[in-house]
């Protein structure tokens, strides 16, 4: 299987099967890093969903630590290429879920702790337009019991792509962005990271927890985030 799933090389994730060649590689791993520092500290996260999961870096990860993690991608091969990787790695506290991101499906989304949204919001505008991007944003964030991860396109991204003027700047964009979109929520920033635009040229975006004001763990968690946040208010 991994003789095909692996060609054309992996844009993404570093996991052992598809390392080789994974040019998103360094960003990946940075991420990886700042949710490890919630994750490792604390048991207030005991569930996770991974929202665009590919290769299944995140839902691999989690899954090792203990923690039961649901990944979902609408690609076959990406489902595959995770699916083998949680029993290599033999995770059976996770698995896969085969899903075309669209308003009529994300009612099919369970409520855990911890919800991954990375690089997918600007792919909702693109196809759905702002307004309904947002309103499927809003009904992510209430699968997101505790903490939602979010980062998405900046200025890479082609005007075609139908995002709005970034104004005054992508990161504050976007944490007013989510305050705004995001009810009952703490936006915190957690630093810049390495990402590839659509046409493959490297860029960084901000990474945000979002984090729900009304759980009784969210003081403990905006404290540990902002402790480790240099860009963090």
């Amino acid at each position: 299987m991994f003789v095909l799933d692996n060609f054309p090389r992996s844009d993404y994730h570093p996991l052992d099967s598809r390392a080789k060649g994974a040019r998103r590689s360094e960003g990946t791993l940075s991420r990886w890093h700042e949710i490890l520092r919630l994750v490792e500290p604390t048991t207030a996260v005991s569930s996770a969903l991974d929202i665009g999961c590919n290769g299944g870096f995140f839902v691999v990860n989690l899954a090792k630590r203990g923690i039961p993690v649901i990944g979902v991608d609408r690609e076959p091969k990406l489902l595959r290429t995770t699916a083998t990787s949680l029993r290599r790695a033999g995770c059976h506290n996770a698995g896969v879920l085969g899903l075309d991101l669209r308003p009529d499906t994300l009612e099919l989304l369970p409520s855990v702790d911890m919800v991954l949204f990375l690089s997918v919001w600007h792919h909702l505008v693109k196809m759905y337009g702002i307004d309904e991007a947002d309103s499927m944003l809003a009904l992510i964030w209430s699968r997101a019991e505790l903490v939602m991860f979010f980062d998405s396109g900046e200025a890479e991204m082609p005007e075609s792509w139908g995002l709005p003027a970034l104004d005054p700047d992508p990161a504050t964009w976007y944490a007013d962005h989510l305050a705004g979109t995001c009810a009952d929520s703490t936006v915190i920033p957690v630093g810049r990271h390495q990402a590839f635009g659509p046409t493959g040229t490297p860029c960084q975006r901000t990474l945000f927890a979002v984090v729900r004001s009304s759980h009784s763990a969210s003081a403990d968690v905006i404290e540990r985030l902002r402790a480790h946040s240099p860009t963090a208010g």
